[in-house]
């Protein structure tokens, strides 16, 4: 079977057809994450990855809107409204999209009592599907998940062949730990595969979304080859990643 086939909507529920929507649109236009009903970041002219040499410093550590209500456990409807009000300090891109510091979030969290931002649990079990999945067709995933993550430019370390080889070696202890349910070493993996980004000059925003896409892509393709039960679970993991991957690069 082909990827393709593999990440075709599947018929279902109202919920799975619009999921299936929200990720085509992802994939169609550049960086742009529908996500609870808010828009997700651009990375047009205006904010796209600094090259190496200063992918360093304050646009390295900023998040959209919708991944700083994420990281606060509010909506983005909130969120807006406190930045509107000064409560949550927001900087703007040239194109008008907010972007807010990491820094910014910890400080809100901590005045809020909640000493930093608490990823999601693993999963209690392993994930057959989801490993076979990735064993099979992680690599095809993975472009798919990246192809419109630089927009026109198609250039940017998750596109290139040093982000492809990290991939590869992130990709097989994916593979690996969620057939035994290893999923501490999937931590460790994730780690090692964003930190060697960030050494190749991949920003927080560009690492962030990588992990993300990639999970989005991999549940959808779920939907054809998994128990519903597998599937919340998979999508349990990745939010776990991405989660953890925000505390870490805080």
């Amino acid at each position: 079977m082909s990827i393709d086939a593999l990440t075709a909507p599947a018929p279902g529920p109202a919920e799975h057809e619009r999921v299936d929507r929200i990720a085509r649109q992802a994939l169609a236009v550049a960086l742009e994450l529908v996500r609870s009903g808010s828009a997700g970041p651009d990375l047009g002219p205006a904010a796209r990855p600094a090259p190496a040499a200063a992918a360093t410093g304050a646009t390295a550590r900023t998040l959209s809107l919708g991944q700083a209500a994420r990281a606060l456990g509010i909506s983005a409807t909130t969120a807006r409204r406190w930045a509107d009000g000064g409560r949550l300090r927001a900087t703007r891109t040239a194109g008008g999209h907010r972007r807010f510091a990491t820094s910014e979030i910890r400080r809100l969290l901590a005045e809020r009592g909640r000493a930093a931002v608490a990823p999601a649990q693993p999963p209690r079990r392993a994930l057959p599907a989801l490993a076979d999945l990735v064993a099979e067709h992680g690599a095809e995933l993975a472009q798919l998940s990246w192809r419109g993550l630089y927009g026109e430019l198609r250039d940017g370390y998750f596109a290139g062949p040093e982000g492809a080889a990290a991939a590869e070696r992130w990709l097989a202890a994916l593979a690996s730990t969620a057939a035994t349910a290893s999923y501490a070493l999937l931590h460790e993996a994730t780690g090692a595969f964003t930190r060697e980004a960030e050494q190749a000059g991949a920003s927080l925003l560009e690492r962030h979304l990588a992990l993300e896409r990639f999970g989005e892509t991999a549940t959808r393709a779920l939907a054809r080859r998994a128990s519903r039960e597998e599937i919340v679970e998979s999508r349990r993991l990745f939010a776990g990643l991405v989660q953890r991957h925000l505390a870490d690069a805080g």
